[in-house]
């Protein structure tokens, strides 16, 4: 895809889901960086996937997919990401977000839009809104051309440079074996081993 057709597609989907509906709910990001930097969870990623999801309340741990059940109505939507630099957070490499429809919902973008995501801890998950700073990082063509446009707030036009110059490098997701991995290499290791044995007693 060549830079023209990325800056367009860019203005597309910025023109159906970047810009927040600050009316709506009456949100003003006008808070310091600092502030920002503070927060529980910070980071810059890929969104990789999105599902909308039944979480009860008392356990943000369990989330039952909508596709499951229709019994369940959607209250939040999960939002996966691949995660290319860490501020404050875990540091792991994919980490999940929940998004809460019943609060100031941040509009869901389209599965491999980047973005910078900040997000609060409760209880084990982690939850953005409207009203955070999760927004896109946008390539440094699109930003020379949609500058001067009205309707667009500059600390929301960030690209990877102006991130570095707020929140200064960060630092990158760790690669961690999941469980099921771990069980499949030892699984596979006692089967090799034991099919030795036996070959060595025939």
């Amino acid at each position: 895809m060549s830079v023209n057709q990325l800056a367009i597609l860019l203005i597309v989907v910025s023109g159906l889901t970047v810009v927040p509906n600050v009316q709506a709910c009456g949100c003003s990001d006008d808070r310091p960086w600092a502030e920002v930097a503070s927060s529980d969870v910070l980071f810059l990623g890929r969104l990789v996937k999105a599902e909308w999801t039944y979480t009860p309340e008392s356990a943000p741990w369990l989330t039952i997919p909508i596709s499951w059940s229709r019994a369940f109505e959607s209250n939040s939507t999960q939002l996966t990401f691949e995660v290319e630099r860490w501020w404050k957070g875990s540091g792991e490499r994919y980490v999940r977000v929940f998004n809460p429809s019943s609060s100031c919902e941040m509009t869901v973008p389209p599965v491999g839009v980047e973005m910078l995501i900040e997000a609060s801890t409760s209880r084990g998950a982690n939850f953005t809104w409207l009203c955070a700073r999760s927004v896109p990082v946008y390539p440094e063509v699109f930003i020379q051309y949609i500058e001067g446009q009205p309707g667009y707030e500059h600390d929301r036009l960030l690209t990877r440079d102006s991130l570095q110059v707020h929140l200064g490098t960060g630092f990158e997701p760790t690669w961690r074996l999941q469980p099921w991995l771990i069980i499949a290499l030892i699984a596979s290791i006692g089967g090799v081993l034991l099919w030795r044995r036996r070959r060595a007693a025939a």
